[in-house]
C-alpha cells in the first residue's frame, strides 16, 4: 500500500515538473526510474561558481546542473539534492549538497517536485540566501565583505515563457461567440442580452441657491415670449456679493411724465409705499429685488 502510495506521487510529481518545463526555457531535465525517482536537472541562467584560481571569490557562469534523488521515503523525507557543478553560495556546501530548510524551504510531503525546481532555480541566482544558516563560510564572508554583483544575478523567473495578464484590463467575449485563439486572460467577463443597462441619467432640478445671469433665463420663458423678469433675494445676494450696495437710493425728484425711465425699485425699504412692481403677483415681496423692465 505504501509502495503505491509512492509510485502515485512520484507520478504526479514527473506530471508537475513537466508542465513546469511547458512554461519554461530555463531549464532541462532527464529522469531515471519508473516511475522516475531521479532526476538530472540542467539550468541556463546567471549564478556564481568560485572564481577561477581562487576560493574566496565568485565569478559569472550560465550553465548549472543539479542533481535531485527520491529517497525511499519520500515523500515523507525531502529530496536529496546536490550541485553537480560548482555553486559559489553561502547555503551550499564545498561538496554541492543543499538542504532545503536552510534555502527557506521546510519540508513538507505536500509540497511538490516544481515547486522544489522552482526554488533550486531562487538559490542558483541567488535570489534566495540566508546568511544564519550558512554552510559555506567562505561564500558567506565574501557576502559580507560586499560582492561587486548585482543580485538576483537573473531577473527572469522560472516560468518565463507563462502568459502575462494585466489586472487592470478586462476582455470583454460575448457569450456564444467563437472562443478566442491562444491564453485566455483571467479577467474576462462575458456579455449576452442578461447584462443590465446602465442606469438612466435623470436632470438635476434647478438650485434656488444659484444666481442666474445671461441672456438665456434658467426657465423657459412665457409664451408671449417675454423674457422674465430676473429675481434674486437680496439676503442671498448680500451674502454673495458684498461689495454691491442694495441699500436704497436717496429719493430723487421724480422723472417727467414722457420720459422712459427704468423701472428698477428696491422694495425692501419700509420707506417704499408704492408696492410691488406691475405685473407682480407675489403677496409677500419684502425679500426680492426685481431687475428688468416693466
Amino acid at each position: 500500500m505504501e509502495t503505491t502510495a509512492r509510485n502515485d506521487r512520484l507520478t504526479s510529481d514527473l506530471a508537475a515538473v513537466r508542465k513546469l518545463h511547458r512554461m519554461s526555457s530555463l531549464f532541462e531535465f532527464e529522469t531515471a526510474g519508473s516511475p522516475p525517482d531521479r532526476y538530472a536537472i540542467t539550468f541556463r541562467g546567471k549564478g556564481v561558481r568560485p572564481a577561477s584560481g581562487s576560493r574566496t571569490a565568485g565569478e559569472l557562469a550560465d550553465l548549472h546542473r543539479v542533481d535531485v534523488r527520491l529517497p525511499q521515503s519520500y515523500p515523507d523525507r525531502p529530496p536529496d539534492i546536490r550541485w553537480i557543478t560548482p555553486l559559489f553560495h553561502p547555503n551550499v556546501s564545498f561538496g554541492g549538497f543543499l538542504d532545503l530548510q536552510h534555502a527557506g524551504l521546510p519540508w513538507e510531503a505536500d509540497l511538490t517536485l516544481d515547486i522544489v525546481v522552482e526554488r533550486l532555480w531562487d538559490v542558483l541566482r541567488l535570489a534566495y540566501f540566508d546568511l544564519d544558516l550558512a554552510t559555506n563560510f567562505t561564500a558567506r564572508q565574501w557576502y559580507l565583505d560586499g560582492c561587486a554583483l548585482r543580485l538576483p544575478t537573473d531577473l527572469r523567473p522560472l516560468r518565463d515563457k507563462a502568459p502575462v495578464v494585466s489586472e487592470n484590463i478586462i476582455r470583454y467575449d460575448r457569450k456564444g461567440s467563437e472562443p478566442r485563439q491562444g491564453p485566455v486572460s483571467r479577467a474576462t467577463i462575458e456579455i449576452d442580452e442578461s447584462t443590465p443597462l446602465a442606469p438612466p441619467v435623470v436632470p438635476l432640478p434647478p438650485r434656488p441657491e444659484l444666481f442666474y445671469i445671461g441672456d438665456e433665463p434658467p426657465e423657459a420663458a412665457s409664451a408671449s415670449g417675454m423674457q422674465m423678469d430676473s429675481m434674486v433675494e437680496v439676503n442671498q445676494v448680500r451674502a454673495a456679493r458684498p461689495e454691491i450696495d442694495l441699500d436704497p437710493a436717496p429719493e430723487a425728484t421724480a422723472p417727467a411724465a414722457d420720459e422712459t425711465t427704468s423701472a428698477t425699485r428696491s422694495v425692501d425699504s419700509p420707506a417704499a409705499e408704492s408696492g410691488p412692481p406691475a405685473g407682480s403677483s407675489s403677496d409677500n415681496d419684502d425679500d426680492i429685488l426685481y431687475i428688468g423692465w416693466d
